[in-house]
């Protein structure tokens, strides 16, 4: 290690082999934190050499008080270094085995804690965590990729709703686009057609969040048509001490969502609303009805079958199915998700009585459980037609469990109109003034 440590999730305090640290320079550490422990004494620079030569050495404290997701957002936090001991420490002992990795005591909480306040209110399936079966029973390279075909080169994954084109609001490809907003970060004068190099996306709708040094989030143009842009569209979230802003103007190009934007705020898309193309013929949910609004992106919880032949790799033979992922407890569930932070809407409140739980996309894994790795609680679940779920269908209901009450619990504030939202929109981009909203979408006609 031989760099500054911005962009590393744990990082050390080059302070030399006796662990002790020179915290004099308070300017220099984030939060004005020091590792030494209290009533220790800082007496110089090591003999040996071991101190500030931007190396990790044996002894010196370690810990985070910086966690940098890319190069465009860092959250800085404290270090408590022997709390972050004694979480490794947890960690080591999972290692070991044979029992699962118990999350409250991860986090300092009494046993049961989570159990109690989340994974059972939320019916969310419980992730078993045991690192140690990994030695136990070796999981092989093609446990770790979805399947995919062999003639087609791809992934096999299915998505739960209409069919779309992920082009943005405009309904082109970047090859057809050209330059529309006179005031851009490329100073490119209006009409300029695409380029790969020099002009790669004319109408700056692209999913673009790296910044080199110019994207979304700092290009001056509404990028996903609710009406803010830059700094006025990102989510501030104060809890538990600690401030937490991400940006939200990650663009709706070729972001694998269905992006629209929701003027009456229903978390669906309803006829007459901005939205990328989609295929209006409808699709059918778990018991072969036919869901469809016309002029509006329909989705349903639906059945899947997992692919099997010689076309597929690295893995086949194996043909399993997908229950409908819905529970009879999905709905209250959504109901107390929706009122744990603020009273919700009578729009919101019908909009998250639908049967059944959404899958944006379904990856089809060979052996989902990882060879022991990680496996869930309850290991039967029953779906609302009282089919035992996959373990596949398992763990896709966690993962979108989770996606599914970030999208409903509005735990922060929009920044430019100060909005309660959650931190996922999952492609449904909240209008923050209608007028505002219609013209960052006119721009393309």
């Amino acid at each position: 290690e031989t760099d500054n440590q911005i962009d590393d999730l744990l990082r050390y305090w080059d302070c030399g082999s006796d662990g002790q640290c020179d915290c004099s320079d308070r300017e220099r550490i984030v939060f004005n934190v020091c590792p030494n422990d209290a009533g220790s004494e800082y007496h110089g620079p090591d003999e040996d050499g071991t101190e500030g030569n931007n190396r990790y050495d044996p002894g010196e404290p370690f810990g985070t008080d910086r966690i940098a997701f890319t190069n465009f957002i860092a959250l800085d936090l404290p270090s408590n270094i022997k709390e972050f001991s004694r979480q490794l420490a947890v960690i080591a002992k999972n290692v070991r085995g044979p029992d699962a990795l118990d999350f409250d005591e991860l986090v300092g909480l009494p046993k049961g804690t989570l159990e109690g306040v989340f994974f059972e209110p939320f019916d969310v399936p419980r992730p078993q965590i045991r690192i140690s079966e990994w030695f136990l029973t070796p999981t092989t390279p093609r446990d770790l990729v979805p399947l995919y075909s062999k003639s087609r080169r791809e992934l096999f994954f299915e998505s739960e709703g209409e069919t779309y084109r992920d082009v943005g609001y405009d309904g082109i490809p970047d090859a057809e686009e050209r330059i529309v907003h006179a005031d851009n970060p490329l100073n490119l004068p209006l009409g300029t057609p695409y380029d790969p190099v020099t002009n790669p996306d004319p109408h700056f709708d692209n999913f673009d969040p790296i910044c080199t040094p110019v994207c979304n989030f700092t290009d001056g143009i509404d990028n996903d048509g609710d009406g803010l842009a830059d700094t006025d569209d990102r989510v501030r979230i104060d809890r538990f001490g600690v401030t937490f802003v991400f940006p939200q103007e990650f663009g709706v190009e070729g972001n694998f969502m269905f992006d629209y934007i929701d003027l009456d705020r229903n978390r669906r898309h309803d006829p007459g609303e901005p939205s990328e193309p989609f295929d209006d013929v409808g699709v059918r949910d778990h018991r072969g009805a036919l869901v469809n609004r016309i002029g509006a992106w329909d989705f349903a919880d639906t059945q899947h079958v997992f692919p099997s032949g010689d076309d597929v790799a690295p893995f086949g033979g194996i043909v399993q199915t997908d229950p409908a992922n819905g529970t009879q407890r999905d709905q209250a569930a959504r109901q107390l998700a929706l009122n744990l932070f603020g009273t919700p809407t009578p729009e919101e409140v019908e909009a998250a009585n639908y049967v059944g739980l959404f899958d944006p996309f379904y990856f089809y894994f060979p052996e989902p459980t990882f060879s022991g790795l990680l496996v869930f609680s309850p290991t039967e679940i029953q779906s609302i037609d009282g089919a035992t779920l996959t373990q596949n269908a398992t763990l896709h209901r966690f993962a979108n469990k989770m996606l599914e009450l970030g999208t409903l619990i509005k735990i922060g504030k929009r920044t430019g109109d100060q909005m309660d939202v959650a931190p996922l929109n999952l492609g449904g981009h909240l209008c923050s003034d209608p007028e505002a909203c219609a013209a960052a979408v006119a721009v393309f006609d």
